[in-house]
């Protein structure tokens, strides 16, 4: 009998290597983007981040999550630090660190906020304050995608709402201009929620959802969203773009990562090797009633169609007014269950629960 084994045992670590700082970038006065020869750097997706870590004289270690600027076909690695006052970590790299010093880090990391060309568009970008930071690694890609070919810009077009408190916050401020001059398929509108400059002719307020319905794709383009900044703005924001999309009845559900193990009172919750989930469509499948039997299944009408390049597995796609039409029809059909039955106890299922599982709440149920 073999022993089984935790796949984390098979799993790689990221190692932690050593890069040199080649050039120091002053975004703002409290943001700088630091410019990094990493030798064997096995390259990055646009969208991934890093762990910085620093050492202090008597041994004392800190470390710190912080996304790649730079695009994959960049031949060095940017970092953009926001520093915060009350930060172990952010001082030291805006305001200690120089050209020539070295910096400790590993990566790259993270595998589902991420995007690439082969993924099509079109892309709409939401962000506030350094949460620009990943999403300027994505339209970095898009530009240099678009360099090889002048017509992939146009299969992929792009928007970018980025809010800052005031204009002199906004990180990347010559960078995005030169790309939005450069590429008529990249629209970029900024929003103010502090200070104005006179004569400020964008959005003067937080990212709410009137904002988004102006900006944002519908929801037929099917376009991938990002969001990053604060959690009070990704939390808005998320919000109206689900109620905007809802406004239509389409709903799309992407798989962000998969299962995997987990602490809990059972011991084989730890034991978790796998990363599918399962049947990815019983996520959004509703329980309908069943014309035959009265009683609750699940009825499936699926139609194959050929995937698009921007596919991915597990990806679903639903229109809840069509669902719900199909729903009404179904139950115009539908006939009373006979007795208290839930469903009919006799099904076959590889695992048959109790009885009582099976039976409809009743008056007669005991309390």
């Amino acid at each position: 009998m073999s022993t089984p084994t935790s796949v984390a045992s098979h799993v790689t670590p990221i190692a932690w290597r050593l890069a040199t700082v080649s050039d120091v970038v002053q975004e703002t006065s409290s943001v700088r983007t630091l410019v990094l020869d990493v030798p064997g750097w096995p390259g990055h997706r646009a969208g991934q981040h890093v762990d910085v870590r620093v050492t202090a004289e008597d041994g004392y270690q800190a470390q710190r999550s912080y996304s790649i600027a730079s695009a994959p076909e960049d031949t060095r690695l940017e970092l953009t630090i926001e520093r915060l006052d009350e930060g172990e970590v952010s001082p030291y790299l805006t305001e200690v660190l120089r050209v020539g010093d070295r910096l400790e880090f590993r990566g790259p990391i993270g595998g589902y906020f991420v995007w690439e060309v082969t993924l099509g568009g079109p892309l709409l970008l939401v962000g506030g304050g350094s949460g620009i930071v990943p999403l300027m690694a994505m339209l970095r890609h898009r530009a240099a995608a678009s360099r090889t070919d002048a017509r992939t810009r146009h299969k992929m077009p792009a928007r970018l709402l980025y809010s800052s408190r005031r204009w002199e916050d906004v990180i990347y401020r010559d960078s995005l201009a030169r790309l939005a001059q450069d590429d008529e398929t990249l629209e970029i509108a900024f929003t103010l929620t502090r200070e104005q400059r006179d004569g400020w002719t964008g959005f003067r307020r937080r990212i709410d959802r009137m904002m988004l319905a102006e900006v944002a794709w519908p929801p037929t383009e099917r376009p991938h969203v990002f969001v990053c900044g604060p959690t009070p703005l990704v939390e808005s924001a998320a919000s109206a773009l689900v109620e905007l999309k809802d406004s239509d009845g389409q709903w799309d559900l992407r798989q962000r990562k998969g299962v995997a193990p987990y602490k809990s009172s059972d011991p084989d919750t730890e034991r978790i090797w796998w990363t599918d989930a399962g049947v990815h469509q019983n996520l959004t499948f509703p329980v309908q009633p069943d014309p035959v039997s009265g009683s609750h299944c699940w009825h499936q009408k699926v139609k194959v169609t050929r995937a698009d390049p921007q596919d991915r597995y597990g990806d679903i796609h639903v229109d809840t007014h069509r669902s719900h039409e199909v729903f009404k029809r179904w139950l115009a059909l539908t006939r009373p269950p006979k007795g208290d039955w839930r469903r009919p106890h006799w099904m076959l299922r590889p695992f048959r629960p109790d009885v009582e599982a099976y039976r409809r709440p009743s008056s007669k149920s005991p309390a």
